[in-house]
């Protein structure tokens, strides 16, 4: 009887076809002979962690229509997604931030029909996800993923087209958005850029963003929601904060300390 590891393998190398009455044959889907929902997400799963796509989706076809299973390319924005949707489902740790959005201010959306596009873009908002980069670039960096809210619902950032680029609404132009942020809420922002790998990933037809943040040694500040003034923002726990002024001194040496910077 044959095993699904050795049919991953063959994809691996140059792609095979099977059906999924073919695949409930083989020996891992012995326990799911009366339940083939579970089957089937059983060899999702399987086949995600071994780093193989499986088209079309089991779930569109028919149990004895051909589906080809081969390597995922891990640059394309469906693997992306992929990484993002299985990166997420920890929820919020000290290193993943989820953000609905970048600039679209989702409540005021829903309570009040009537507000303007300059109404719905907010600061306050775009803030939000700024200073989770000031914490990620003066802690251990981190990822902060746009596009998802809290509880793990894709949003998608196409909703906030005509608030984040309304010149350009498309992921290019989405990204641009994202630089032009930085570039306002950030002391040097070219350098923090040098720190933060953005990525596109689609799933159910929805686009989320990937920001690796790589931890900086140079203290990091980020203006504040007012754009008044800048602030130094670090990580404690699952929450950014603001490192207040009568701590900032312990905060540096301390930071010093962890990233073994001598005087």
């Amino acid at each position: 009887m044959r095993r699904l590891s050795t049919l991953f393998v063959e994809a691996a190398s140059g792609g095979v076809t099977s059906s999924f009455d073919e695949i409930l044959l083989f020996s891992e889907f012995r326990p799911y002979a009366d339940d083939p929902l579970a089957a089937m997400g059983f060899l999702i799963d399987e086949a995600i962690a071994h780093g193989i796509e499986i088209v079309p989706k089991p779930s569109s076809v028919g149990p004895r229509d051909p589906l080809v299973f081969r390597r995922i390319d891990t640059n394309s924005i469906d693997a992306i997604g992929a990484r993002i949707v299985r990166l997420v489902q920890e929820g919020e740790l000290p290193q993943i931030e989820l953000k609905s959005t970048l600039w679209l201010d989702i409540n005021r959306r829903r309570s009040d029909a009537k507000a303007t596009v300059d109404q719905l873009k907010s600061l306050k908002v775009c803030h939000s996800a700024m200073k989770t980069l000031c914490g990620f670039l003066n802690e251990d960096g981190g990822s902060l993923v746009i596009g998802i809210s809290d509880d793990r619902s894709i949003l998608g950032i196409e909703q906030e087209y005509p608030i984040a680029c309304p010149k350009e609404q498309s992921v290019d132009g989405w990204l641009k958005a994202f630089r032009g942020a930085v570039t306002q809420f950030f002391h040097e922002p070219d350098q923090i850029l040098h720190h933060v790998r953005l990525q596109a990933g689609r799933h159910d037809g929805m686009t989320m963003i990937l920001a690796e943040v790589t931890p900086r040694r140079k203290l990091t500040f980020c203006k504040c929601s007012e754009l008044r003034q800048f602030g130094i923002y670090t990580r404690r726990g699952s929450s950014t904060e603001n490192v207040d002024i009568l701590a900032i001194e312990q905060f540096i040496e301390a930071r010093k300390a962890r990233l073994g910077i001598v005087p």
